[in-house]
């Protein structure tokens, strides 16, 4: 009977062990300072501790992994905790002088007799260099952002962008006054030329409060792809603590194509200066497509008015794709300017369509000079009207004026002749009447 208590009494003292559990239940990660908090100041925050398991945690230490520097410890931290008690515990540490930004310091291990708690630690202090505000201006229109933010309004090829980057030095100029000397910033546009990088860079000194602006412009490039680009900014000087102080900050933009978007590429006129006949020019004209839709009615049409210039051109089909010649279009065209055009400079008018729509307008200067004696009639403009369908191609069209309606100058003089001759008859015949009459 004796044997068989013994062995009762063991196991229930085995079944009870088993059924003991430890358990803590703390924070994933603790996190020291803030964005706002100075170097050189103590930090701290609280957590909860729980146990919840049931069994009591006994003999509660804790040893850190952390650098010496950022004089990390716990305190209010209890001896032991019963199943379902919680404690409050205050982990306190040290910003170092120059420390900036938000870094992963180590770990602090909470320990007992029946467990291990290991929990990492990050500390977040100010950065005195601060990238402020990015401000972007994209063909007149501004939005600003700060990093990680994409810019509300679109760009599309040929886009002009002017970036102004605000630094701020945070040091306070009454309480701290430390400058921030020898700054370098470095700007990018990443992979916006085909792959390559735009960039650039500013040196600068930052007194304490102080604020500077730098600006930063580019020409979006005309067969730029369609997406989403970043742009970013690098800065680091040093204080008047010899500390290094950096800032970064990455901000997007996106490009995008506009559904119907070609445009004139090259209107130039040569030569632009005319003098003595023949006043032969060759107008140069190129059309490209950037937009995302083929486009199969394209037209244009070439005006001057005194220089008796009408000319257009129909069902002009072009391709989206910019690496393929389809997408452009050329064509040079001679005219000859009529001898009766008084000298002046004339603007010549270049107007592109899609489906009827104005796409484009540009105008050529030309200049015509004196050259003898000029007649002040005009030529009758003149319709070139070019084969119906054309692709991608390029050639030369030969626009004549038409001659100048004859005013009759020949008949004119004859009739003036005769109208003399008879005037003058006329007048000996009332002399010798008059002659005649006195001798009486």
């Amino acid at each position: 009977m004796k044997k068989v208590s013994i062995f009762v009494f063991v196991m229930l003292v085995s079944i009870a062990s088993a059924m003991a559990v430890s358990q803590m239940d703390a924070p994933g990660t603790l996190g020291l300072g803030s964005s706002t908090a100075r170097s050189a100041t103590q930090v701290s925050t609280q957590f909860t501790i729980t146990n919840t398991g049931n069994d009591t945690i006994s003999s509660i230490t804790y040893a850190t992994s952390t650098d010496p520097k950022y004089q990390i410890q716990l305190l209010n931290l209890p001896a032991s905790l019963a199943p379902n008690e919680s404690a409050s515990v205050t982990l306190q540490g040290f910003i170092p002088n120059g420390f900036a930004g938000q870094l992963s310091i180590g770990q602090v291990q909470i320990r007992s007799a029946q467990l291990t708690k290991t929990i990492p630690i990050t500390l977040q202090a100010r950065n005195p260099l601060s990238i402020k505000k990015i401000a972007f201006n994209i063909d007149g229109s501004s939005d600003s952002v700060k990093d990680g933010e994409t810019v509300d309004i679109k760009a599309r090829p040929g886009s002009k962008i002017t970036i102004t980057i605000t630094f701020e030095n945070l040091f306070d100029k009454r309480t701290e006054n430390i400058d921030i000397n020898d700054v370098t910033a470095d700007v990018t546009a990443l992979d916006i030329d085909d792959g390559s990088d735009f960039d650039d860079s500013f040196d600068f000194d930052l007194n304490a409060g102080q604020k500077k602006e730098e600006k930063f412009s580019f020409t979006v490039p005309l067969t730029v792809d369609e997406g989403n680009y970043d742009f970013t900014v690098d800065a680091e000087g040093v204080d008047d603590n010899g500390v290094t102080q950096r800032a970064s900050a990455t901000v997007s933009y996106d490009v995008e194509k506009q559904n119907h978007d070609v445009r004139v590429t090259k209107f130039q006129i040569a030569p632009s200066v005319v003098d003595c006949s023949p006043r032969t020019i060759i107008m140069s004209t190129q059309f490209t497509n950037y937009g995302s839709n083929d486009e199969d009615q394209v037209s244009f049409g070439i005006r001057q008015p005194v220089l008796g210039i009408e000319i257009n051109q129909l069902g002009i089909s072009l391709s989206n794709d910019l690496g393929s010649t389809d997408s452009k279009f050329q064509r040079d065209i001679r005219y000859t300017i009529p001898d009766s055009v008084r000298p002046g400079t004339y603007q010549v008018e270049l107007s592109a369509f899609t489906d009827s729509n104005l796409a484009a307008f540009q105008t050529a200067d030309v200049t015509v000079n004196s050259c003898g004696e000029q007649n002040n009639s005009v030529a009758p403009p003149v319709i070139v009207n070019p084969p119906p369908t054309s692709t991608g191609t390029s050639g030369m069209t030969t626009a004549e004026p038409s001659s100048p309606t004859s005013t009759g100058v020949g008949m004119n003089t004859t009739l003036i002749i005769a109208l003399a001759a008879i005037n003058i008859v006329l007048l000996i015949v009332i002399i010798a009447v008059a002659g005649k009459l006195l001798s009486r």
